[in-house]
This record gives structure tokens, sequence and C-alpha cells, in this order.
């Protein structure tokens, strides 16, 4: 250890370290992260020479001068404006502190402090989703079309196997990137290797549901099972192996209820943290195993709706609570899946007769804010949140390197651990984290997406089929 040089650790490096090492961080790896001038928002970088044109005419036997070789250059901008963050607390006197931390707050912080730190994983991991999808230049559906809004976008996704993903599609996107970066990185068709230990092999990223559409279907045959394989690539997920491709099953991928709508629903009351589930005092168990939630005086045990009619939602359905909606993937009303504020829950009864909804966990978000607002559908009224139910889209990410996108951060992540002096009678404790930084468009030119529909069993609750 005398060797070493670093003198500036913190206590919380090697828990984020160790944490970004866990098995549910695939997004992440992909983005670049740098670190920004703390005083600027705005910062210049990516210098590059571009190429310039050979002239290969012969010249003059006995010309003595010949015009210069012109080069010029190209750079990025970088901008870092946002900041994100997380809390956790508890009353020091709190039952689960007495319950379960033998009358101190020390077991329970510690418990809280690890759900904060799978919050940081899962903001990167949303932040660098977002970044992908968002800016994503060369989109696809899984019939061939090019993107297209009105004709080709996420409203004609149709449950038919003509948008379910087909193998050979890869190979096509594999000849669309070469031929987009010749240009820049001089050779023909060669990436990064964002393939641990397997030169030239692409990356396919995708839901497992499309794996399972793919494994099942005629092309399913030619991939190499990787597990049984014992191979030897190190990455999350990697699942199966196909003609230089590698594929990994990330099952956060999915964009649950972002496709042409089924039923969506205005929520009436105010949801509050802790709602929505069966009471486990008076209700049978959810799935016959689990007393969820919560049965004090406070706790609502559904989620009133706007009207809606017996057969609209079905125990299983897995919907999406939401604030935010949006026409930018060619769905009108369609669910913001990149909002934060949007939530996925599994409907476990439905009482259409009183237009009540209640879910298999209580909800962890508040929708207390009113809004007026108009269903899909329905009549305008004073809501809190709408309940959509509509085809889940699936992804299939194809990609030639990492740095798509760049992180940039102004500052590293920070925890905290604010003492509760303001009160009189203190006894709050209190962690959080923050940071500073904003992910930033980079290099559209070296990855794919091809959106898809795919089987799916209503949360392991019906038979296989299309959806």
């Amino acid at each position: 250890m005398q060797a070493w040089d670093r003198d500036t650790w913190d206590t919380y490096d090697a828990e984020i370290d160790v944490a970004f090492h866990g098995r549910k961080v695939f997004l992440t790896p992909l983005l670049n992260y740098v670190n920004m001038p703390s005083g600027s928002d705005t910062y210049y970088t990516g210098n590059e020479m571009l190429g310039s044109h050979v002239n290969h005419n012969s010249i003059g036997l006995r010309q003595r001068f010949i015009d210069a070789t012109y080069v010029d250059m190209r750079r990025k901008k970088l901008v870092s404006s946002a900041r994100y963050g997380g809390k956790c607390q508890l009353w020091e006197f709190d039952e689960l502190v007495s319950q379960f931390g033998k009358g101190t707050p020390a077991f329970m912080m510690a418990v809280l402090k690890q759900r904060m730190m799978a919050g940081v994983i899962e903001t990167h991991e949303k932040i660098a989703r977002d970044a992908i999808f968002k800016w994503a230049q060369f989109r696809f559906l899984a019939d061939g079309s090019a993107w297209a809004a009105g004709t080709a976008d996420w409203s004609t996704l149709a449950a038919s196997s003509s948008y379910q993903v087909q193998v050979e599609q890869i190979e096509d996107t594999k000849l669309r990137m070469a031929e987009r970066t010749v240009q820049f990185l001089q050779e023909f068709g060669t990436f990064a290797e964002p393939v641990p230990n397997f030169p030239m092999d692409s990356l396919v990223m995708t839901t497992p549901n499309v794996m399972y559409d793919i494994w099942t279907s005629e092309s399913g045959q030619w991939l190499q099972d990787i597990r049984q394989m014992q191979d030897q690539r190190v990455i999350n997920g990697g699942v199966a192996r196909y003609r230089g491709v590698t594929f990994v099953e990330n099952p956060w991928l999915v964009l649950y209820n972002g496709g042409p709508i089924s039923k969506q629903v205005g929520v009436t009351s105010a949801i509050n943290w802790g709602d929505g589930a069966p009471d486990p005092d008076t209700e049978d168990a959810v799935d016959n195993v689990y007393l969820v939630g919560q049965s004090s005086a406070d706790i609502v045990h559904y989620v009133q709706c706007s009207s809606f009619s017996a057969g609209d939602f079905a125990a299983g359905d897995r919907v999406t609570i939401h604030v935010q909606r949006t026409a930018d993937y060619g769905v009108t009303n369609g669910c913001d899946v990149f909002d934060g504020e949007s939530y996925e829950a599994v409907v476990y009864s439905v009482d259409a007769t009183n237009n009540q909804v209640k879910f298999t966990e209580p909800i962890t978000q508040a929708y207390t804010a009113s809004f007026t607002g108009t269903p899909d559908g329905g009549s305008s009224a004073t809501l809190y949140a709408y309940i959509t139910l509509a085809r889940n889209i699936h992804p299939i990410l194809v990609i030639g390197s990492r740095g798509m996108a760049t992180f940039a951060a102004r500052t590293k992540i920070r925890y905290h651990t604010p003492v509760d002096v303001e009160a009189d009678l203190p006894g709050v404790l209190r962690a959080s984290w923050d940071e500073y930084g904003q992910a930033n468009r980079w290099n559209p030119y070296i990855y794919e997406v091809i959106y898809a529909v795919a089987s799916d069993t209503r949360s392991g609750r019906s038979a296989v089929s299309l959806r």
C-alpha cells in the first residue's frame, strides 16, 4: 500500500464504485463521463481535425510549387446546468427504529442509505436511458421502416409478427453504422469494441421479451448460448452471440405503456404515499402470500378513477401512473415514459362499479397536485394523474461503440448528513446526495434503435401472447 499515491479518498468512493458494478447497471457504462470546470456551465471540447481531400492527379514534371493541403476542424459543446439528488430520513422514535433497530436509529439509517444508493444507481441508469433514446438519430421499426412521424412511429406498432424483431435486421444496422463512420474512423467498419475481449463484435441490448422471440424464431437455432459455453466476455446480461453480435438481456429496458393506448383514465382523488394496495388487516393477502402496506386511517386502499368499464383493466396489467403526456413519439395523449413521475404499477383487482383500481404494492410516489385534464376519450375534469394501459415498446439497441452521449459533471456525487439543528426538539435523522451534471448528445453515428413489439405474459399471470 505504500506505493499508493492517492491521498484524497472519500468514504463513499468505494460504496459508489461497488454499487455501479452491480448487476442492475446496464446503460450507465455506455456514456462518457467528463469533469467540467466548476465555474462554467458551458464548455467547448472534443476538438477534432477533419480529414482532407487527397488529389491523386499527377503534377508537372518541372513544377516547383503546389497547393497546400487544407484541413479543417470540428468541436462539440458540453452543457452542465442540471442537478440531481435524493434523500432518506427517519424520526428517531419511528416504529421501524424501535422494532428493528434495538432502540437506536443506526440500523434503520444504514438500511435507508442502502435504498438511497439504489436510487443513485437508478437515477443514472435513467439519465443514460433518456439520453440514448431521446437523441437517437437513426431509428427504425421492426418491420424495417425508417422512423417517420405519423407513418412509422410508436403509434403504428401493431401486435403482429411484422413488428417483431428479425435477427437479419442486425446485419443491416451494422452495415449502416460502418458506412456512417468510415469518414471519421478512417477504417471501414471498425468501432471501439464495446464487447470486452472480443474485437469487432457489436453489442445488442434488448428486453427479455425480445430475446424470447429470437430464441423461439427460426433464426434462434443459430444463436450460441454464451452462458452454456461459459463465455468469457465480461458484460452484464450477456446471453447469446450471433455472427459477431453479442446479445445482452436488460429487463429494465421495456418502455411500458408508451405505444397505442388501450385505456386511459384520470385519477380523481389525490394519491398519497402508501395508497393503492389492499388493506393488510381486512383483505386477502396479495397472491395469497404478502400483506403489503399499512392499515392506518391515513391510507386509502385503492385509487379512485374516472369512469371505466369492466374489462378495461384486468389483474396483472402493468399500467403507468403519470402526469405528463406527449405526442413526440406519435401517440396522441401518449404516456411520457421518460418523465420522472411516471410510475409503473401492477393491477391487483378492479372495481368497475365504483371506478377503483388496487395494485399489488403500495404506491411510493405521491400525486397530490390537481390540474384540469382530459383522459384519452374522456371528459375534462379535475385530476391528479392519469392511468394508462397501452402497448409496451421493446427497444433493440444496436451499439457499435460506447460514447453516444457524454455526462458533463460539475461535481461528483456528494453525500450529506444534515444535522437537525433548526428545531427546538431535534429528532429527525437525514442522509442525502446531490450532483451537478448533465447529459449531452455526443456521437449519434455509432448506434441505432429498433422499436418492436414482443411476447408478453401480463406480469406472469397469463399465457404467452404477442401484445
